[in-house]
């Protein structure tokens, strides 16, 4: 079972996103070192460009950048879906119009359906942003050990209501 990390910081889901991937294709990073690295900020989080060249150069990234993902293993920045703001995300791929991703920040795995997602960054600089890894392995379907995971029951499912019904209190998250 795969067990990832929480993020450390509310800014540092960036190179958070890179010590998953690197959990998921057995090599180890450091996220504060990471962060230090590429200049990760409060409020501004990490550059979607010094992330993507980071990655080049210690994961086995296929491509980067807008509109470049097809499926499988990839970090997208996105809307968060309780705060708004970028957010980067760890995503295990697509079954079915369902997109799974490791929330560094919740420390969530969310099964959600793709036109739920608002894939911007929360400038709204980028859209449909992402850094995507050659990989043969299928993660979607992999057991994950997380708090909980979430999957919507309805259309008006929530990420909300569920943390809400789950008694899961974001504050107390990091």
């Amino acid at each position: 079972m795969i067990v990832f990390s929480q993020q450390k910081k509310d800014y540092t889901c960036g190179p958070s996103c890179i010590v998953n991937v690197g959990k998921l294709l057995n090599m180890t990073f450091d996220e504060i070192a990471i962060s230090i690295l590429l200049n990760s900020q409060p409020k501004k989080g990490t550059s979607n460009e010094l992330l993507a060249k980071f990655a080049s150069i210690f994961l086995p990234v296929e491509s980067y950048g807008e509109n470049t993902y097809q499926n499988g293993l990839a970090i997208w920045n996105i809307q968060n879906a309780i705060s708004g703001n970028g957010h980067f995300v760890v995503v295990l791929g697509i079954e079915n119009d369902f997109v799974r991703y490791y929330d560094p920040y919740w420390n969530l795995v969310l099964n959600i359906l793709k036109k739920d997602i608002i894939f911007k960054s929360g400038d709204l600089k980028y859209n449909n942003w992402s850094i995507n890894f050659k990989t043969n392995k299928n993660f979607y379907f992999e057991p994950y050990q997380t708090i909980k995971e979430f999957h919507p029951l309805g259309q008006n499912s929530s990420v909300e209501l569920w943390l809400a019904k789950n008694s899961i209190n974001p504050e107390s998250q990091l």
